[in-house]
């Protein structure tokens, strides 16, 4: 009974995710910006009901939520950002997650790694674009995508092969998703630039969020 619950809730998901694309095609602005966070509201819904004693990965859902909500207004710079820290936000949760989940000892040397890293990317990024802190913020948020590729490569090696492999795929359709943001705020707009963004971002949350969501509930549980 309550896997046939839990599966209702992911096929609501499904259900709200095509209907927001649908929206996207068709440019029917308001019905995609009101369907836009209800996506991961039901995916958060789904794991705080099913894995409450987990809640790294609702929060990271909700966390996703609200920076849905706030991308809605992206052309607004504030909110661009704090879209952002949103994502990063929730990025970590998913690090952690799946740091919880390897078979081994984490060393304490990986972790002053994972700290400086994104530092050293969001440096990098505001002194080559000539002190511009949009890309202090890009950068450092691009580099938690790498960070979090090398944690699903350390599940395969941990026997989380499926798990592993499904966040692997996630981060690069991320990636992909996040560059088209990038191309079409900055660079170019394009026809049907919103379908094409929310496409790859949902397989990207899909591809991330679900296995993590299992994996806590039946390899943690």
């Amino acid at each position: 009974m309550k896997f046939a619950l839990y599966v209702t809730f992911l096929s609501l998901y499904s259900l709200i995710s095509v209907i927001h694309l649908f929206f996207c095609y068709r440019k029917m602005d308001l019905a995609r910006r009101i369907t836009k966070p209800l996506i991961f509201i039901s995916l958060f819904l789904a794991t705080l009901f099913f894995a409450p004693q987990f809640p790294l990965i609702y929060v990271a859902c909700l966390l996703s939520a609200i920076g849905d909500i706030l991308m809605i207004y992206r052309d607004n710079m504030i909110i661009f950002i704090l879209a952002g820290f949103s994502f990063i936000a929730e990025h970590i949760l998913n690090m952690v997650s799946m740091i919880n989940l390897l078979s081994f000892p984490f060393p304490w040397w990986g972790y002053l790694i994972v700290m400086i890293f994104p530092l050293i990317c969001a440096l990098a990024g505001y002194f080559i674009s000539k002190k511009n802190p949009l890309f202090f913020l890009t950068t450092g948020f691009f580099s938690f995508h790498f960070i979090n590729i090398v944690f699903a490569f350390m599940l395969i090696y941990a026997h989380l092969f499926l798990y592993g492999t499904l966040i692997y795929a996630g981060y690069l359709f991320y990636i992909l998703s996040d560059y088209l943001i990038y191309h079409y705020t900055f660079i170019k707009k394009e026809k049907n630039e919103h379908f094409f963004v929310m496409l790859t971002y949902i397989i990207a949350q899909t591809l991330i969020l679900i296995p993590l969501m299992f994996a806590d509930f039946f390899v943690l549980a």
